[in-house]
């Protein structure tokens, strides 16, 4: 699985075992895609709320691996990584274009 990440986000992937490593990692270091399982968001709220509150500028997709079939999941993935990458492109130009007009 970790292969598709890479292949398709053609960045550096980072995994997580659990909402609390995903809280730590989200602490460390800015993201612009994270994947949450709807299963551990539905079944543990308060690490939950601590990973919502930590994503930054990362834009959040939510899977249920449960019910979706990995072809299915995997081709529905795709297009939400390559808008995560253009999302933080246009904020980084923003950015940066904001500072030289104000400085």
């Amino acid at each position: 699985m970790r292969r598709y990440f890479k292949r398709v986000h053609r960045n550096e992937t980072h995994w997580a075992e659990n909402l609390s490593q995903a809280v730590a990692r989200l602490r460390e270091q800015s993201y612009s895609t994270v994947v949450i399982d709807q299963f551990l968001l539905e079944n543990e709220p308060a690490e939950s709320d601590q990973v919502l509150e930590h994503l930054g500028t990362a834009f959040p997709v939510y899977v249920n691996f449960g019910v979706s079939a990995w072809s299915d999941w995997f081709a529905r993935f795709a297009p939400h990584c390559t808008a995560a990458n253009a999302r933080k492109r246009r904020l980084a130009a923003r950015s940066s274009n904001s500072f030289a007009v104000n400085v």
